[in-house]
């Protein structure tokens, strides 16, 4: 079975699976058979912008070692960015447990955010550990393989949905860690 994107170019079954196999080489993303639309639609793109006409030239435009910008662009293409402010409410219920219980050591207090897309799960975890870590010295450590997600993380710019009150007072949390929250208008 072929599945095609808007434009007309078709995805064998056989070109999928090299795709399945060099993101997960690449970036450990395990993309299920379910995500044969998402990367029609999503590499599709870089197909009409080289001009090929199949998946399997643009797959050796990727193996040939001689476009790695290419190849994180197809990560960032396919990589999910979902995030929010405290998404995971339990993990940082967590973190404000062990801060409590733990007394506060000499030394920086070191937290690595992997997979931390545009920056909203450090910044909860900045916001835990300012409410819950008032002595010494502290880093946040992010990382994330999508680039694009990335540069929008080191913008610190956040809109704000909704009234900050219904947030838990997310917008007063987040001034005091000085990042530019914008208010969405609605």
């Amino acid at each position: 079975m072929q599945l095609m994107n808007p434009r007309g170019t078709q995805i064998a079954e056989q070109e999928f699976g090299l795709f399945q196999t060099l993101i997960r080489r690449l970036a450990g993303i395990a993309l299920a058979d379910s995500k044969r639309t998402l990367l029609v639609g999503h590499l599709g793109r870089r197909l009409r912008h080289y001009g090929f006409a199949t998946y399997t030239r643009y797959y050796h435009l990727l193996v040939s070692g001689e476009h790695p910008q290419e190849v994180q662009q197809m990560i960032d293409l396919l990589a999910t960015n979902e995030t929010y402010f405290f998404r995971e409410p339990q993990h940082f219920d967590f973190l404000r447990d062990v801060l409590r219980k733990q007394p506060q050591r000499a030394g920086i207090f070191r937290i690595w955010s992997d997979a931390s897309s545009t920056g909203e799960e450090p910044y909860s975890i900045a916001m835990v550990l300012a409410e819950h870590h008032h002595h010494g010295p502290r880093e946040i450590f992010a990382s994330d393989l999508s680039c694009t997600a990335l540069a929008k993380a080191r913008s610190g710019g956040y809109f704000i949905l909704g009234h900050a009150e219904s947030l838990g007072g997310l917008g007063s949390r987040l001034q005091m860690l000085q990042p530019t929250v914008y208010r969405h208008p609605g």
